[in-house]
């Protein structure tokens, strides 16, 4: 159940990213009517972004050929850095390891055992103050 509760926020993560990409694009277009170089740099880069997230959030997926028709770029819009690939790594929703609270009792006095505590290895110096 919680597999499934976690596939659906991926995908919900994953239609977010596919909308902004595409206004990313209606941004881009805009830009190219204007003629701003620079923007456009600044275009390609936000766009590579998405792309990247998109193809790592989609990872692995049963979905992946839905995913796959969303991470396709237009001809118009693909350039030589952009690259997205969709891996298959037949990886699936793993369960969190569960672990016990840890306790611990304190004793408000000492016990004189005849033991004293001391760090490994540090040793009694004869005539001096701190022990080495």
């Amino acid at each position: 159940m919680e597999c499934r509760n976690l596939y659906g926020d991926l995908r919900k993560v994953i239609e977010e990213l596919v909308r902004g990409r595409e206004s990313a694009n209606e941004l881009k277009d805009l830009l190219m009517k204007s003629s701003g170089a620079p923007d456009l740099v600044l275009v390609e880069k936000i766009l590579n972004s998405f792309a990247n997230s998109i193809a790592r959030l989609s990872s692995g997926r049963d979905q992946s050929d839905e995913v796959s028709q969303n991470l396709r770029i237009k001809p118009e819009d693909s350039g030589d850095s952009i690259k997205s690939s969709v891996k298959k790594d037949g990886r699936g929703c793993y369960k969190r390891r569960k672990y016990s609270e840890s306790w611990s009792t304190e004793t408000p006095t000492l016990s004189d055992d005849g033991y004293a505590w001391r760090k490994y290895g540090q040793k009694d110096i004869l005539k001096a103050k701190h022990p080495r």
